[in-house]
């Protein structure tokens, strides 16, 4: 949960990870 956490910190940070961090989310959710 810690890490999910972090990927949605930079998620809002950098639009740029956002597609990253999407195909990642699906993995924390």
């Amino acid at each position: 949960l810690k890490r999910a956490t972090v990927f949605l910190t930079w998620h809002k940070l950098s639009d740029r990870w956002e597609k990253c961090i999407a195909s990642d989310g699906q993995y924390f959710e």
